[in-house]
Protein backbone atom coordinates (compact mmCIF):
# COMPACT_ATOMS: atom_id res chain seq x y z
CA UNK A 1 0.00 0.00 0.00
CA UNK A 2 1.39 3.38 -0.41
CA UNK A 3 2.40 5.13 2.57
CA UNK A 4 4.18 3.65 5.84
CA UNK A 5 3.81 2.46 9.41
CA UNK A 6 4.77 5.21 11.93
CA UNK A 7 4.55 4.32 15.49
CA UNK A 8 2.30 1.47 14.25
CA UNK A 9 0.01 3.83 12.12
CA UNK A 10 -0.62 4.43 8.85
CA UNK A 11 0.41 7.56 7.35
CA UNK A 12 0.60 8.52 4.01
CA UNK A 13 3.27 9.10 2.10
CA UNK A 14 4.28 9.24 -1.73
CA UNK A 15 7.82 8.47 -1.16
CA UNK A 16 7.19 4.44 1.04
CA UNK A 17 5.07 1.37 0.71
CA UNK A 18 3.95 -0.99 3.19
CA UNK A 19 3.80 -4.52 2.96
CA UNK A 20 1.15 -6.64 4.82
CA UNK A 21 0.12 -10.49 5.15
CA UNK A 22 -2.70 -11.08 3.48
CA UNK A 23 -4.45 -13.16 6.10
CA UNK A 24 -4.01 -10.47 9.02
CA UNK A 25 -6.00 -7.54 10.34
CA UNK A 26 -4.44 -4.75 8.07
CA UNK A 27 -5.00 -6.97 4.80
CA UNK A 28 -8.49 -8.45 5.99
CA UNK A 29 -9.13 -4.23 6.40
CA UNK A 30 -8.08 -3.64 3.04
CA UNK A 31 -10.40 -6.21 1.44
CA UNK A 32 -13.29 -4.79 3.23
CA UNK A 33 -12.70 -1.70 1.62
CA UNK A 34 -10.86 0.50 4.12
CA UNK A 35 -7.69 1.42 2.22
CA UNK A 36 -6.38 3.77 3.89
CA UNK A 37 -4.96 5.80 0.50
CA UNK A 38 -9.04 6.07 -0.19
CA UNK A 39 -11.15 8.90 0.60
CA UNK A 40 -15.08 8.29 2.15
CA UNK A 41 -17.47 11.44 2.21
CA UNK A 42 -16.12 13.43 4.88
CA UNK A 43 -13.77 10.57 6.57
CA UNK A 44 -10.55 9.75 5.20
CA UNK A 45 -10.10 6.19 4.77
CA UNK A 46 -6.51 6.00 6.48
CA UNK A 47 -9.53 6.74 10.25
CA UNK A 48 -11.66 4.36 9.15
CA UNK A 49 -8.80 1.75 8.42
CA UNK A 50 -7.04 2.65 11.71
CA UNK A 51 -10.46 1.76 13.38
CA UNK A 52 -10.91 -1.42 11.44
CA UNK A 53 -7.54 -2.86 12.60
CA UNK A 54 -8.35 -2.44 16.34
CA UNK A 55 -11.67 -3.40 15.85
CA UNK A 56 -10.46 -7.24 14.10
CA UNK A 57 -8.24 -7.49 16.35
CA UNK A 58 -10.60 -6.46 19.53
CA UNK A 59 -8.03 -4.57 20.47
CA UNK A 60 -10.57 -2.07 22.69
CA UNK A 61 -7.68 0.18 23.99
CA UNK A 62 -6.00 0.76 20.95
CA UNK A 63 -3.19 -0.15 22.28
CA UNK A 64 -1.91 -3.50 20.60
CA UNK A 65 -3.50 -5.66 22.19
CA UNK A 66 -5.45 -8.06 20.75
CA UNK A 67 -8.45 -9.78 22.90
CA UNK A 68 -9.66 -11.99 20.17
CA UNK A 69 -9.56 -15.19 18.76
CA UNK A 70 -9.32 -17.00 15.46
CA UNK A 71 -12.54 -17.66 13.77
CA UNK A 72 -14.41 -15.16 15.70
CA UNK A 73 -17.71 -13.35 13.50
CA UNK A 74 -17.95 -9.85 13.99
CA UNK A 75 -20.33 -7.84 11.59
CA UNK A 76 -18.53 -4.31 10.68
CA UNK A 77 -20.55 -1.54 9.18
CA UNK A 78 -20.15 2.33 9.00
CA UNK A 79 -21.93 5.41 7.99
CA UNK A 80 -20.60 5.85 4.83
CA UNK A 81 -22.08 2.85 2.88
CA UNK A 82 -18.56 1.40 2.96
CA UNK A 83 -19.79 -1.91 4.76
CA UNK A 84 -23.41 -2.66 5.85
CA UNK A 85 -24.35 -4.53 9.02
CA UNK A 86 -25.30 -7.95 7.45
CA UNK A 87 -26.20 -9.69 10.88
CA UNK A 88 -29.28 -11.28 12.13
CA UNK A 89 -30.76 -11.17 16.40
CA UNK A 90 -28.38 -13.44 17.62
CA UNK A 91 -25.33 -10.25 17.15
CA UNK A 92 -25.89 -7.15 19.16
CA UNK A 93 -24.00 -4.00 19.18
CA UNK A 94 -20.50 -5.16 20.33
CA UNK A 95 -18.47 -1.23 20.30
CA UNK A 96 -17.78 1.80 18.64
CA UNK A 97 -14.53 2.41 17.01
CA UNK A 98 -12.57 5.16 16.04
CA UNK A 99 -8.96 5.35 15.11
CA UNK A 100 -7.47 5.12 18.57
CA UNK A 101 -9.40 2.35 19.79
CA UNK A 102 -12.71 1.80 21.06
CA UNK A 103 -14.72 4.94 22.14
CA UNK A 104 -17.38 2.82 23.93
CA UNK A 105 -18.19 -0.93 24.61
CA UNK A 106 -21.20 -2.49 25.13
CA UNK A 107 -19.50 -5.99 25.59
CA UNK A 108 -16.71 -8.38 24.98
CA UNK A 109 -16.33 -10.14 21.53
CA UNK A 110 -14.51 -12.83 23.52
CA UNK A 111 -14.92 -13.12 27.20
CA UNK A 112 -12.55 -15.37 28.36
CA UNK A 113 -10.16 -13.25 26.94
CA UNK A 114 -11.68 -9.78 28.49
CA UNK A 115 -13.48 -8.24 30.78
CA UNK A 116 -15.64 -4.84 30.92
CA UNK A 117 -13.53 -4.42 34.27
CA UNK A 118 -10.57 -5.46 32.91
CA UNK A 119 -11.24 -2.87 29.88
CA UNK A 120 -11.72 -0.45 32.74
CA UNK A 121 -8.39 -0.85 34.84
CA UNK A 122 -6.30 -0.47 32.08
CA UNK A 123 -8.10 2.00 29.49
CA UNK A 124 -9.74 4.28 32.33
CA UNK A 125 -10.86 6.98 29.50
CA UNK A 126 -13.54 3.88 28.94
CA UNK A 127 -14.38 3.66 32.15
CA UNK A 128 -18.31 5.47 31.72
CA UNK A 129 -18.29 4.04 28.27
CA UNK A 130 -18.99 0.48 29.23
CA UNK A 131 -21.81 -1.53 29.18
CA UNK A 132 -25.40 -0.31 29.04
CA UNK A 133 -24.11 2.88 28.41
CA UNK A 134 -23.19 2.06 24.99
CA UNK A 135 -25.07 1.77 22.17
CA UNK A 136 -24.75 2.98 18.38
CA UNK A 137 -25.90 6.55 19.46
CA UNK A 138 -23.63 6.92 21.98
CA UNK A 139 -20.75 5.81 19.69
CA UNK A 140 -21.47 8.18 17.32
CA UNK A 141 -21.50 10.91 19.32
CA UNK A 142 -18.43 10.11 20.95
CA UNK A 143 -16.90 9.57 17.70
CA UNK A 144 -16.65 6.67 16.13
CA UNK A 145 -16.38 5.98 12.55
CA UNK A 146 -16.79 2.18 12.44
CA UNK A 147 -19.15 -0.13 14.76
CA UNK A 148 -19.40 -3.85 14.86
CA UNK A 149 -21.64 -6.17 16.29
CA UNK A 150 -20.91 -9.68 17.35
CA UNK A 151 -22.84 -13.00 19.06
Amino acid sequence: MPGRRVDGRYRSDGAHFALTCTGGARAKCMRWGYRPWDRAPGTPKAQMYEACVHMVRADYCGDGTATTREGMTIDIYDRHGVQKSESGEDFRFEAGRAPTGAVCVNHVCVPGNVTLDAIAARCPRLKGALGERCDERAARTAGAVLFNRSR
